[in-house]
Order: C-alpha cells, then structure tokens, then sequence
C-alpha cells in the first residue's frame, strides 16, 4: 500500500509517499551513521503471538527537498513526524510498538511496529 501525504511548509506544500510493507526494503541510498538502525529492547521471554510485524516507510522525493532546505527543516524529522501520524491512523484502536527502525538517509526512513492482531 502506498499512499502521498500533504505536508505543509510556511511556502510550499510537499508530498511524500509512505508504504505499508512486509519486509524491510533495500535503501535506495543506505548512510551509516551511530543512529542509522535502532531496536526496542523487550524482556526476555515476551511473547509477540498477539501481533504482527508491519512497515512503515517515509520517502521525501527529490523535487522537494529543495523546499525543505530554503525553509530551514530537518528532513529526518519530518519523516518520523509523518510516520507516527500515519501510524496512528493506520491501526487507531490497536495496540503497537515501535520494534526497531532504520534510517537510510535523512529522506527515507523504514520503521517496524509491532501491531495487534
């Protein structure tokens, strides 16, 4: 599922494409930073059986970053503003949890929720 979601600046308005996948997609630009991957540490023995794993990715297409730029804003947090509204849309009513993340670039980040069944 894709799906263009209306951002807007003090100037301009973006758009940018958020999916819903099953598997972690290959970055189409992968920058190693200390941050790039993360992962939510969970007791031992905690049992997932209630919930499925789902992925959310956030593009920010190269036609408007230039915008983002002139305007001063953070495209990485941008896209992790976008993704926790998107998700919460998504799934209102259900449980999740954010189970681990992986920013390829400041403009395309993938995050894995946990999500009741």
């Amino acid at each position: 599922m894709k799906k263009l979601i209306e951002f807007k600046l003090q100037r301009e308005t973006i758009y940018i494409e958020m999916s819903v996948l099953d598997n972690i997609q290959e970055c189409t630009e992968y920058i190693s930073t200390p941050f790039s991957k993360g992962k939510t540490v969970f007791e031992n023995g905690t049992d997932f059986s209630a919930f499925e794993k789902k992925i959310i990715k956030c593009f920010i297409d190269e036609k408007y970053r230039t915008f983002l730029h002139l305007e001063g804003k953070q495209p990485q947090s941008i896209c992790v503003e976008v993704i926790e509204k998107f998700e919460e849309e998504l799934w209102k009513g259900k449980k999740t949890y954010i189970f681990e993340t992986l920013t390829c670039n400041p403009y395309e980040s993938q995050y894995t929720y946990l999500v009741e069944k």
